[in-house]
């Protein structure tokens, strides 16, 4: 039973690790340099940052694929987590 509570802990600590790293990591990253503000030439190219509602189309895939494991945990009759 300690095995099942120390795996439990273990997802809960990396789905907190998770939602702290994740907003992160959808900012836009500097990528072309233009002859204004950089040392290389003027590309034309703007980068576009990853808008908010990208963000929660992920977000709300993560929560369905979650559900979907969950209900098919219980179809195959899984113990609870309680």
């Amino acid at each position: 039973m300690t095995q099942r509570k120390d795996k439990l802990s273990f997802v809960k600590m990396m789905f907190v690790l998770l939602c702290v790293a994740l907003p992160s990591l959808t900012f836009a990253q500097a990528g072309f340099e233009t002859s204004i503000g950089g040392a290389g030439p003027d590309t034309g190219i703007v980068d576009a940052p990853i808008d908010g509602g990208t963000v929660f189309l992920i977000a709300a895939g993560v929560i369905f694929g979650i559900y979907r494991l969950y209900k098919f945990a219980v179809a195959k009759g899984a113990p609870s987590l309680n």
